[in-house]
């Protein structure tokens, strides 16, 4: 933090953000901090019952002000590798909790045009579709799929 302090006081950056994809016990740490600004984490249907950022720092963040940028909606590929949820239901899921931005890995052109496409269609996930998928994707949860949490 002092480092970022420093870049900050001299003009190199503008704010102060933390990011991590392993433990979300430390994004609520750093979240205590009041110079944290904004806060990345791995938010997917998933993430909701495996270590969950949805139920800790997704809330916390958002009760402080911090800005949210959400990552892994496809569990770094591994949720579509082994066919837990499509991309719509994961893009359209993570949307419906509203972060300040979803960074969406992709690999090719029509994999973005794909998810351009579903944005600009968007429309929030009731929650009797959310529970469903929710439902249908808990046994599923755990490092098998989210490998870059920490194990518990």
């Amino acid at each position: 933090m002092e480092a970022a302090e420093r870049a900050l006081r001299d003009g190199k950056i503008l704010h102060i953000g933390v990011t991590g994809h392993t433990d979300p016990a430390a994004h609520l740490r750093a979240l205590d901090d009041p110079r944290i600004e904004t806060v990345q984490m791995p938010l997917n249907p998933i993430d909701f019952h495996y270590e969950s950022f949805q139920k800790g720092p997704l809330t916390k963040a958002r009760q402080k002000g911090v800005g949210v940028i959400a990552m892994k909606a496809l569990s770094f590929g591994k949720a579509l590798d082994k066919e837990v949820y499509t991309v719509a239901e994961a893009l359209r899921y993570v949307w419906t909790l509203d972060p300040d931005v979803l960074v969406s890995g992709v690999t090719s052109i029509e994999q973005l045009e794909e998810n351009v496409a579903l944005a600009k269609n968007f429309s929030p996930m009731p929650e009797r579709e959310r529970r469903a998928l929710l439902d249908r994707v808990r046994d599923r949860a755990g490092p098998d799929i989210e490998w870059y949490k920490k194990k518990v």
